[in-house]
Parts: structure tokens; sequence; C-alpha cells
């Protein structure tokens, strides 16, 4: 059974969503597949695991997307550049440790 575990004080519950959307012939956000709260340690590797879940069921095009309340608690979604050569879970990763960060 994995065990649920928060990061530090840096990331809180709530704020910051990391989702896994199927995308349109144009670009843009179709169905949003499942999210996860960037609040937990390990939600790089469950992103990796349901884009690559869903990758080998679907034919589908698939993004990672940054999901988040703005100051006028609105939402937000960019999608995060994943490099081809690159494995997801090293780009989210990274893309989380950057925005702790900040």
């Amino acid at each position: 059974m994995d065990t649920v575990t928060y990061l530090t004080k840096d990331v809180e519950t709530n704020k910051n969503w990391l989702e896994v959307w199927s995308i349109e012939a144009d670009g843009s956000l179709k169905t949003c597949v499942n999210f996860y709260d960037m609040a937990f340690e390990n939600v790089a590797a469950w992103v990796a695991n349901c884009f690559r879940l869903e990758s080998d069921r679907t034919d589908e095009d698939l993004v990672v997307v940054h999901a988040y309340k703005d100051e006028k608690n609105e939402m937000v979604r960019e999608i995060i550049p994943i490099n081809p050569e690159t494995p997801v879970f090293q780009s989210v990763k990274k893309f989380r440790a950057t925005l702790i960060k900040n």
C-alpha cells in the first residue's frame, strides 16, 4: 500500500495540481484524465505512471498540465513542455522543483 507523504510547508495542499489531459487536433485541452496535488512527494511518479498507462491504452495525444488558482481565485492551466527524449517523470520532477523554489 502506498503511503501518502506530504512535502514540507514549501507546498500547500489544494493550491497546485498536475493534470494529465488528452488534447484536440488543434492542441487545445480536451479531457482531463486525472489530477494529482503537487503537495504530494511522489506526485511526479503518479503523473508519469498515469501518462504511460493512458498512452498505452489510447491513441490520443496527452499533455501534462500545471493547474492553480490565481489571485482572483480563477483556475489557470498551463501545459508543461515535455521533451520527447526526456522521460515524463524527469520533466515533471524538474518543473515541480522549479515551482517550489519560486
